[in-house]
């Protein structure tokens, strides 16, 4: 599982190559002498093995290939990995490829339903976290506290509004910032928003959506990571988490790491107006 991450950006990077890079690629690959007969080259080989993967592969309920293309966006909904008991199976609705590819392989740790749950918070999923709330509480499976209490939902309603006003209006969070992608599909996992500054640089911003800060501390590091070597490489990446409070235990974390970090709190002000 740890080389998935590796092949899929090469595979990705491949792709947005133009035709003629890629056809100099293969035939490179191609004069790379590596034995005799059948799989005398690289490139050879991997075209005489690749339908054998690709059957392999295919057995599973949880891939599938049409045309020897693997995946695609037929992943759109799919089965987690079962645990030990039926009744915590679920299924995942992931929004990208790259979701499911990320959490393909790590749902050990803990129940299909805490994992979607996660994946939904992520993503800023409402009616599916709170369908599969009740559909868990139905079944009898022990749900994380806080997805019990009556501000669960509450705190998801604002961030997901607050993520909606962000999209069309990220400079009001800093100047100059330009919006590249929401919910950024990684294979580290899906960046709430992605963008640059007036600078040039990427910036990763985080909603912190009620998660512990230990995590969403460890969620933004990876994504900056993540953005350093496969968009901004030896280039300054910036990160900004928001949250409606900003707890010590975040602001304690935060500076311990030697990144452009910064923490935004926020509130909604709504007035109205009698006209009639």
């Amino acid at each position: 599982m740890d080389d998935v991450a590796t092949s899929v950006e090469q595979i990705e990077r491949f792709r947005l190559l133009p035709k003629s890079v890629q056809w100099e690629i293969i035939n490179h690959l191609d004069k790379i002498p590596i034995g005799t007969g059948r799989r005398s080259s690289i490139y050879n080989t991997i075209m005489l093995e690749s339908p054998y993967a690709l059957q392999f592969f295919g057995l599973s309920d949880y891939l599938n290939y049409e045309d020897e293309l693997i995946l695609e966006k037929k992943l759109r909904v799919t089965k987690a990995f079962p645990d030990s008991t039926k009744k915590a199976q679920t299924w995942i609705d992931f929004k990208a490829e790259k979701d499911w590819l990320y959490y393909y392989g790590k749902i050990a740790d803990k129940s299909p339903i805490e994992f979607a749950l996660d994946y939904y918070a992520d993503v800023s999923d409402i009616d599916n976290s709170m369908n599969l709330i009740q559909h868990g509480i139905q079944r009898g499976v022990e749900l994380p506290p806080e997805t019990r209490t009556k501000e669960y939902k509450s705190v998801l309603v604002d961030e997901k509004i607050l993520e909606d006003f962000l999209e069309k209006h990220l400079d009001t969070l800093e100047k100059g910032l330009i919006l590249i992608g929401r919910q950024y599909p990684t294979l580290t996992g899906p960046i709430d928003l992605l963008a640059k500054d007036a600078k040039g640089n990427y910036v990763v911003v985080e909603l912190k959506k009620g998660r512990a800060s230990d995590r969403v501390i460890g969620q933004t590091l990876r994504y900056v990571a993540h953005i350093k070597e496969n968009l901004a490489i030896r280039k300054t990446v910036r990160a900004i988490i928001v949250g409606r409070m900003i707890d010590n235990k975040l602001i304690m974390a935060s500076r311990a790491y030697d990144i452009h970090l910064h923490l935004y709190e926020f509130d909604y002000k709504v007035n109205f107006k009698r006209i009639l």
